[in-house]
């Protein structure tokens, strides 16, 4: 086939082996084609869903909710207790706020 293809693309050109979607219009007469890629539903990774002073809650690809620790300094004033105590609290905090 000897045809003139324009394409569009949303990020970068397309390399060899690669696949993207979009729509092919011809244009003109038969011998021209137009190709548009189509913008594609973007997913945040892991998007934050709420944040406290010891922990993170994240969600993820199939709607769960992961709870991760934010970094904490074990030095002599750490108070273990006091620590297990926010926590918990934060823990009933984030489940308020999310509505479990």
């Amino acid at each position: 086939m000897c045809v003139d293809l324009d394409t569009r693309m949303q990020d970068h050109d397309i390399r060899m082996g690669e696949t993207r979607k979009g729509v092919l219009t011809m244009v003109e007469d038969r011998e021209r084609f137009s190709f548009e890629e189509t913008v594609g539903d973007r997913y945040t990774r892991n998007p934050l869903m709420w944040r406290g002073n010891y922990l993170n809650v994240h969600r993820d690809k199939q709607g769960c909710y992961q709870v991760n620790f934010r970094k904490m300094v074990m030095n002599r004033r750490f108070n273990p207790a006091r620590v297990a105590k926010a926590i918990y609290t934060e823990l009933e905090t984030a489940k308020k706020v999310l509505g479990l």
